[in-house]
């Protein structure tokens, strides 16, 4: 049996793969799913949300719990907004699930009780759902959702002081990057001083981690390894 039969064989019970490409149509005015299906034979379908949910400073969707999720603005007429006129009660996640090829909507944790000052992002970390925000412009804030797609179950993980992590949050935000397996440590990224803090979350202590190649972090993408077997002569 050769490497790519032998492949084929070990990985047979995954009949179908997916991938979501999601962006916004002209022409239909709204927010379009195109579903790929990778199997034997390559099939295409294309879904639209019909509330259009736009897609805010994150554009990369988060995948937990078996679906794409983003941080969406509710009843918008098209893709332009001002974040400064955006109500508490047009933000939601849109969760695409990848099963079902349906959208549903889940509201922000009962706790945020005002339109952040910067958008907020959507992050996963230790396999959970997080949602990361400032407040009052003093403390950078994590919420984690426990139990996906339960709103209940949000908890306000972390509120570190911008004192504290000896940055001027208001101005540019921390970026988490790592959680390690043990949960308590958590790595986040300064683009303004091109550095890293790791932060101990048990005992609340800062620590500095220069940025030898002085590179502007945006996001952290966890790396998944490839579907595809490698094409060998």
């Amino acid at each position: 049996m050769s490497n790519r039969d032998e492949f084929k064989a070990q990985n047979s019970q995954f009949n179908l793969t997916k991938v979501v490409v999601v962006h916004w149509d002209c022409t239909e005015q709204k927010i379009m799913a195109r579903i790929y299906c990778i199997n034997n034979i390559c099939c295409k379908k294309i879904l639209c949300d019909p509330c259009s949910p736009l897609m805010l400073y994150q554009i990369l969707g988060e995948f937990v719990g078996g679906c794409v999720n983003w941080l969406a603005l509710k009843n918008m007429n098209g893709p332009e907004y001002q974040w400064d006129n955006v109500t508490l009660e047009q933000l939601v996640i849109a969760s695409l699930d990848m099963s079902t090829e349906e959208y549903t909507y889940m509201l922000l944790p009962e706790g945020v009780t005002e339109v952040p000052h910067f958008e907020p992002v959507l992050g996963v970390l230790g396999n959970h759902m997080c949602l990361f925000h400032d407040h009052n412009r003093t403390h950078f804030v994590v919420w984690k959702m426990r139990e996906y797609g339960v709103r209940e179950s949000w908890t306000r993980w972390m509120s570190i002081s911008y004192e504290n992590l000896r940055c001027e949050g208001f101005l540019y935000r921390p970026v988490p990057m790592f959680l390690s397996e043990d949960g308590n440590i958590l790595l986040l990224a300064l683009n303004e001083d091109l550095e890293f803090i790791k932060y101990n979350i048990r005992d609340d202590n800062i620590e500095y981690i220069s940025n030898p190649n002085e590179e502007i972090w945006l996001e952290a993408i966890g790396y998944v390894q490839s579907l595809v077997f490698p094409c060998q002569d």
